[in-house]
């Protein structure tokens, strides 16, 4: 008998795998120092951003998705925009006055990403 999971389609599976990574996601930066914990964050937005926008990896002399092209589909724009609100939790529970100067200014553009990513899902309601 097959299980249940193959019978998914494969934007809800794949929603599932994402969602799965997103709420165990704490579990890696707990207790690391704030900068670390900003650079573990920035590290997998900036990957996400990658995988989720292939024009944009080859713009940037990245050639892993060269056969890809971004989707336009509601789907995808619901796990955008579910990615980019767990993020923003994360990365609320990082203490910015713990972060060096230089950190502070990344954490900043990187909220501000995120934000705008968010903000930018409201034209479909």
């Amino acid at each position: 008998m097959m299980s249940s999971l193959h019978l998914l389609p494969i934007p809800h599976a794949y929603f599932m795998f994402v969602w799965s990574f997103l709420t165990s996601y704490g579990l890696i930066h707990d207790g690391m120092p704030a900068d670390e914990a900003l650079h573990v964050l920035t590290s997998d937005f900036w990957s996400w951003k990658l995988r989720e926008f292939p024009e944009l990896a080859t713009t940037e002399g990245i050639h892993d998705y060269d056969d890809k092209l971004e989707s336009y589909s509601y789907s995808n724009f619901d796990l955008r925009l579910a990615y980019c609100k767990e993020l923003l939790a994360e990365l609320d529970i990082v203490n910015k006055t713990s972060l060096s100067r230089e950190n502070r200014l990344t954490y900043d553009v990187l909220k501000d990403q995120l934000n705008t990513f968010i903000h930018g899902y409201e034209w479909k309601e």
